[in-house]
């Protein structure tokens, strides 16, 4: 009877792991707080040092891209910016 007991706790501890593991990253800025996709997580760290969504990148102070990959990443984030401004106008 133990052992099923158990059982049930051990799906259960791993359920919420899964569920924390899910959980999408959020802007900093506490202003703000909206979720952002891991790309977007990435290029924030890489290019601002702290997670940052689209709205609060723009008014950021901005580091210099440090290589080859942050330049995709750059590059993925203005695209996707400038679609988004599109949708806007």
């Amino acid at each position: 009877m133990e052992g099923s007991i158990l059982g049930y706790g051990a799906l259960d501890e791993e359920a919420g792991k899964s569920e924390e593991k899910s959980e999408k990253p959020k802007c900093s800025n506490p202003e703000c707080g909206k979720e952002v996709s891991e790309k977007v997580k990435q290029y924030s760290l890489e290019h601002y040092g702290k997670i940052l969504c689209y709205d609060c990148q723009k008014s950021a102070e901005k580091v210099e891209p440090k290589s080859e990959e942050d330049e995709e990443l750059k590059e993925y984030n203005d695209e996707v910016t400038a679609e988004k401004e599109a949708e806007v106008n």
